[in-house]
């Protein structure tokens, strides 16, 4: 008898073999999968720290952290996403300092408004003040706030309060070096001063930029604090001087380098990341003497009762201003002591009578405003009174009639009522449009110029007859 094989059923011989080669096929497999996971860690850019949480302790007492700061240069613009500045510093400060971890808190679009007020002052410091022992901080910011901060003719608008970089600067590196000076061992802190993305284009743009960056003088000057010739690049000098910060400066090198060193109208590439981290790895120092600030502020009223007002509000509200930020201010009530105030100030309850409102701004170097923004108002809570000085008989056939009347406060004004009608304003002498025969009743108010209302108007009743009758 032929016994044959079920479908699909191999020899056991056959069976061995194909078992042997799935389990060395599967161990090839595994170990190529292993060798791939190993080249992909060896080759990855390090890891950035990322939280929206200030204050959150990321980084433990064996870290050795650089902390990069800044706007759009830190994130773009490379093909891969990686060798940024950032991540080519982490690999030389790797070597140079230590550095076992990389926090890049850089924010596209970022000015040094919003880098103080959008929370990446707030995670660096966060990360500076946390257990790791800080070995670098790094700053490129300024590049957005031309936007707000030039003129017409180009120059800067220095020392207003629509241009606070230089205040806004000042105050984030004031901020960072005190959180470093907190840190243990020493640090590298280093400004970037910036490169002029047009390099190599020629005019217009290559020379705007030009002076945007150093000025009208072309170069980094360290006595000027304001004037056409002081641009971008010499406050940054002149800022992380202050604080004992160094300048990382690509300038000459995007100059030397022109549109190979960019991969758009404003990021570098490749190459121009590495350009700049070159000038990270060889400081320059910030100006050594950096010009004192001696020029005070100027204040302004921006609301509150005007010049030579009368109000019935006996506590008035004041809002102002000054051409510095940041900047601190100081009132006084009628001639008296300063005191610390903010803007809006609302005052004390004032009594009735003339009263003065002055303020002064103190800007961050402590110039006061010699000649403080004043105002003179009167506060009037008192209701005028209102009187007939003609009308009409109470019995009557004039059908149209004619009231006559006056306030105890000069400069008022009236409102009337006939009836059952609502008051509106009116004047003396006032005549009634044609009258029905019949009984009526006029009042009219007095309201001065603070705005208090006579609430006893005064009042005529009378009727009207026709005719022979009455």
């Amino acid at each position: 008898m032929c016994i044959g094989k079920r479908i699909g059923q191999r020899p056991a011989r056959a069976r061995g073999r194909s078992e042997d080669a799935r389990s060395t096929a599967s161990v090839r497999l595994r170990l190529i999968a292993a060798l791939v996971l190993l080249g992909a860690l060896a080759l990855a850019p390090p890891a950035y720290a990322e939280t929206a949480t200030p204050g959150a302790a990321l980084f433990d007492s064996s870290t050795a952290l650089y902390v990069a700061v800044g706007d759009s240069v830190t994130r773009c613009c490379t093909t891969d996403g990686a060798n940024l500045y950032p991540d080519r510093l982490f690999t030389y400060y790797q070597s140079a300092l230590g550095v076992t971890a990389l926090s890049n808190r850089g924010v596209s679009g970022e000015d040094s408004g919003s880098l103080r007020s959008g929370g990446q002052l707030a995670a660096a410091l966060a990360d500076i003040d946390s257990p790791s022992d800080t070995r670098a901080v790094t700053i490129d910011i300024g590049g957005n706030d031309r936007f707000a901060c030039r003129a017409i003719d180009g120059t800067w608008i220095w020392g207003s309060s629509v241009c606070p970089f230089r205040a806004n600067f000042a105050a984030t590196l004031a901020d960072l070096k005190a959180a470093l000076d907190a840190d243990p061992g020493p640090e590298a802190f280093i400004a970037m001063a910036y490169y002029n993305p047009a390099s190599g284009l020629g005019p217009p743009g290559e020379p705007d930029y030009d002076q945007a960056l150093l000025g009208t003088d072309h170069a980094i000057g360290c006595t000027s604090a304001v004037g056409p010739e002081v641009g971008l690049n010499d406050v940054i000098f002149q800022e992380a001087g202050r604080v004992g910060a160094s300048v990382a400066d690509p300038y000459a090198a995007f100059k030397a380098g022109g549109q190979g060193l960019m991969a758009d109208s404003l990021h570098p590439n490749e190459a121009g990341h590495a350009a700049i981290a070159a000038a990270f790895e060889a400081p320059s120092a910030g100006c050594a003497s950096p010009p004192s600030d001696t020029t005070p502020p100027e204040t302004a009223i921006a609301s509150g009762p005007v010049a030579g007002a009368i109000t019935k509000d006996r506590t008035p509200t004041f809002a102002f201003t000054a051409t510095e930020s940041p900047a601190s201010f100081q009132c006084a009530v009628d001639g008296g002591a300063n005191f610390a105030c903010a803007s809006p100030q609302t005052l004390a309850p004032l009594a009735d009578g003339h009263h003065s409102f002055s303020v002064r701004a103190l800007d961050a170097a402590k110039n006061d405003d010699p000649t403080p923004a004043t105002r003179g108002f009167t506060i009037d809570t008192v209701a005028p009174r209102t009187r007939m000085v003609k009308e009409p008989r109470h019995r009557t056939h004039d059908r149209h009639v004619r009231f006559g009347f006056r306030s105890s406060e000069p400069g008022s004004t009236f409102q009337c009522k006939l009836d059952r009608r609502r008051f509106r304003s009116c004047h003396s002498p006032h005549g009634t449009r044609r009258l029905s025969l019949r009984s009526h009743r006029f009042l009219v108010r007095a309201i001065d110029r603070a705005g208090n209302i006579d609430r006893t108007a005064a009042k005529r009743e009378f009727r009207v007859f026709p005719r022979g009758r009455g």
